[in-house]
């Protein structure tokens, strides 16, 4: 994990990763009910930001008062933003986006 911050109004976890495949270093933003969640067990392991960046990797989550987000340049071909999590029990809301280095706003990347 590169980084974690706590949403007291869900009550859960977002936390930005690495991945590792044989191709490149990618990283990811998921929410979990706890800190340091296993992943292999969550049920909510499903990343709201899949990124692949070489040039400028993402390195903290950050808040706007509103969404969470990362900086980072990435391969938008390789890359998806689901700009929106939904807490299944409480129905409460987060929302996610991806901003580049020069301001470049990316609520959703498919």
């Amino acid at each position: 994990m590169i980084d974690s911050k706590y949403d007291p109004v869900t009550q859960h976890y977002v936390e930005l990763g690495v991945l590792w495949n044989a191709l490149s270093t990618g990283y990811e933003v998921s929410v979990y009910p706890d800190r340091n969640a296993k992943r292999s067990s969550s049920k909510l392991n499903k990343p709201i930001l899949t990124i692949v960046a070489h040039d400028v990797p993402p390195e903290r989550i950050e808040y706007d008062g509103r969404c969470y987000f990362v900086r980072s340049e990435f391969r938008q071909d390789m890359t998806h933003v689901d700009g929106q999590w939904v807490d299944v029990k409480t129905g409460k809301e987060l929302c996610f986006y991806l901003l580049t280095t020069d301001g470049t706003r990316y609520d959703s990347v498919k």
